[in-house]
């Protein structure tokens, strides 16, 4: 479990191993680690949302954004809708 003390989450783990991510949190106890305490921690910073907004207005896709940050493209989305930004172009033209 080094991967995971040197901040690999619990997602990438899952992938990495091709096991659910529920698998992981099972291993990771068993070892003696709680995956809830790092959980709730966001890594990001308000810097970094301003950054990936930045990106996000200039171009760049949620997939693409995803992969850069090492996160969901569903956490991605739920960044965009935090600043009040439409997460898909087609948002950005309906109304």
């Amino acid at each position: 479990m080094l991967e995971y003390r040197a901040g690999a989450s619990t997602h990438a783990l899952a992938e990495r191993y091709s096991v659910r991510r529920a698998t992981v949190r099972d291993v990771l106890r068993r070892e003696g680690i709680d995956p809830a305490e790092r959980a709730h921690r966001s890594k990001f910073t308000p810097e970094l949302k301003v950054e990936l907004c930045e990106r996000f207005a200039a171009g760049a896709t949620r997939p693409e954004l995803a992969i850069l940050y090492d996160v969901s493209e569903s956490t991605i989305k739920r960044m965009l809708r935090q600043v009040d930004l439409p997460s898909s172009g087609a948002d950005a033209t309906e109304g």
